[in-house]
């Protein structure tokens, strides 16, 4: 029942014509679709409906597996009739489809058909580079040269088919590099020398493989890797580099670029300026990204995460709170991962902190529920080299905030004294390491106002040769840093 759920919501994106003449109307294979999408009814239901019988009935069992695979079939002729830019996953699609057709060929010995379609097939797979592909293909013609009798040929496809798999298996070594790198970074930051050691490893591995093979797959996941390591290392020319070339590629090898791929290199390119601090460039890249995404797709949220870390750079708090909000109250959210949520909230508080600063008449204001991301098991603060910094850094704001004239910073500074030195020595962040030191400086002195210059003079001084967000900058740090004596100032007076 999921699996037709999720084939009619990628078909409801396309057109609906060929689904209409697949399942016409008044018919059983149709009902169970529109119970299924429309009335949003389980097993239970539906086979009760259909059959006046239970759900592990044969015939409703059939209907279902009917439906599948008649939903499978407009998919794929949706995607083949798109007149968008063509990528691979189009060209898998249809190639697949001969496949299955030559196979069917081949199950009825009718070998001169199935020659023709796989022999045109793997033309077409070799030209685009879809080495998954060429294997299953030539699989199919080892087969058929098989049941034909003819050794000569098989044996040829044979020394082919070894010479493919080997660089198939090279080109899935390089994907799970990068997909282990990713999964590194999913619900943590980038920037630990642990990270770097392993982009330093990924990244050798990756160009001994590419000097191999000459595949626009492999080099498309090459730039990538290089690009993460140039980030993780923060050599911003570097990053620029590899952008350049990824856009080199998707200028002359479009079809390797996937909707993922292409949302995946808008968002460097965001990342890049956001880095370089040049806010509105990058706003305006993940608003391209914005364009390729939605909530249903859950790859939104991020691009959305990216955009209120742009508007709290620009000070633009009430554009963040409702970036905000408005993803707390989507029906998605409450499905995302608990870290997800946590660092949501995070930016939240940080959102709702920076706008009652700047905004006279606030001390009512009340950060409700706000105490939550301080708990020790709020989902962030397993993240000791990334989120859980953040909370850290939130914390003194927060109490001079709630105790007004009575709050007394001490035991603070202390806490974060010691979490500096228990986890904090691998952390490659320079920009966040002066600030963190500052800020206890600040909270021993309890942010008393006669230092507030010398403070921010100092970390001016000690971050000068370092002109760019950190990963873990939410507020520019300088404005923070500043923000905290402002905020002292308020309750005091």
């Amino acid at each position: 029942m999921d699996l037709i759920a999720e084939y009619a919501y990628v078909l409801t994106e396309g057109s609906q014509k060929n689904l209409e003449l697949s399942l016409p109307k008044r018919t059983k294979m149709r009902k169970l679709y529109d119970l299924v999408v429309h009335e949003k009814v389980d097993d239970q239901t539906a086979a009760k409906i259909l059959y006046k019988t239970k759900p592990s009935d044969k015939r409703y069992l059939m209907l279902k597996r009917n439906l599948s695979q008649k939903l499978a079939e407009v998919f794929i002729l949706n995607s083949l009739q798109k007149q968008e830019r063509v990528n691979y996953l189009d060209i898998q699609a249809e190639l697949t489809a001969q496949l299955v057709v030559a196979s069917r060929f081949l199950d009825r010995n009718v070998f001169h058909n199935a020659d023709k379609i796989l022999r045109k097939t793997l033309a077409k797979a070799e030209k685009y580079s879809l080495l998954g592909t060429e294997v299953q293909v030539l699989l199919k013609l080892r087969e058929m040269y098989s049941m034909q009798g003819f050794p000569d040929k098989c044996q040829e496809v044979i020394s082919l088919l070894q010479s493919k798999m080997q660089q198939y298996m090279l080109l899935q070594e390089i994907e799970g590099m990068e997909q282990l790198l990713d999964s590194k970074v999913k619900f943590s930051t980038h920037k630990t020398k642990d990270m770097l050691n392993l982009c330093e490893d990924c990244v050798a591995r990756a160009e001994e493989i590419a000097a191999q093979y000459d595949n626009p797959f492999i080099r498309l996941i090459l730039y990538y890797l290089q690009a993460m390591r140039a980030y993780v290392n923060n050599r911003f020319d570097e990053y620029g580099a590899r952008i350049d070339d990824l856009e080199e590629l998707f200028k002359n090898e479009s079809f390797v670029f996937s909707n993922i791929r292409l949302l995946r290199l808008y968002f460097h390119h965001a990342q890049y300026y956001r880095s370089l601090r040049k806010v509105e460039e990058a706003i305006g890249y993940a608003k391209w990204s914005l364009e390729l995404t939605e909530y249903k797709a859950y790859n939104r949220f991020d691009v959305q995460f990216l955009l209120t870390d742009l508007a709290l750079k620009k000070r633009a708090q009430t554009e963040a709170l409702s970036i905000c909000e408005e993803v707390m109250q989507v029906e998605q959210y409450a499905f995302l991962h608990a870290v997800d949520q946590a660092k949501w909230l995070v930016y939240f508080y940080y959102a709702q902190l920076d706008w009652i600063v700047n905004h006279p008449g606030a001390a009512n204001y009340a950060m409700e529920g706000v105490e939550e991301i301080f708990h020790k098991r709020f989902p962030a603060r397993r993240d000791k080299h990334g989120r859980n910094i953040q909370v850290l850094i939130l914390k003194p704001f927060v109490e001079i905030f709630q105790q007004g004239t009575d709050y007394d910073l001490i035991n603070i500074a202390h806490n974060m004294q010691v979490y500096r030195h228990r986890h904090l020595k691998d952390i490659s962040e320079v920009r966040t390491m002066a600030f963190y030191d500052l800020l206890i400086e600040a909270c021993l002195m309890n942010f008393d106002l006669s230092y507030r210059q010398q403070i921010v003079n100092r970390f001016a001084e000690m971050v000068e040769d370092y002109q760019y967000f950190d990963e873990l900058e939410v507020i520019p740090y300088d404005k923070l840093l500043a923000m905290g004596f402002d905020l002292a100032a308020k309750v005091s007076g």
